[in-house]
């Protein structure tokens, strides 16, 4: 995943998973740096949330899982599965797209 396994970025990442990981807290921000999301891609899926939020239709985590999927279309369908439920606990932890997500 990094050409650089002791790189500023990839020492930085393990530093904030530790600090999350004994918080018992993932922001959905250290999940997109972790699995290296574009900005294009974060968008797409705050585009995706926003409309569904907007238009009051529910959002489980087989829809958040079937829409990272065409964003990241390399990944598996075991990742994207594992990711939704990521996502959408630390949304809901965060207090984002709440509405949305079921």
């Amino acid at each position: 995943m990094h050409d650089q396994p002791f790189s500023t970025n990839v020492l930085t990442l393990e530093i904030l998973d530790a600090i999350c990981e004994r918080l018992e807290n993932r922001p959905s921000a250290l999940i997109f740096l972790d699995h290296e999301f574009s900005n294009n891609e974060i968008t797409v899926l705050e585009d995706f949330l926003t409309q569904r939020t907007l238009s009051h239709i529910k959002t489980p985590v087989a829809d958040l899982a079937n829409q990272l999927h065409a964003v990241k279309p390399t990944f598996t369908p075991e990742t994207t599965r594992m990711l939704a439920r990521e996502l959408s606990t630390a949304f809901l932890q965060e207090d984002r797209d709440a509405q949305a997500l079921t």
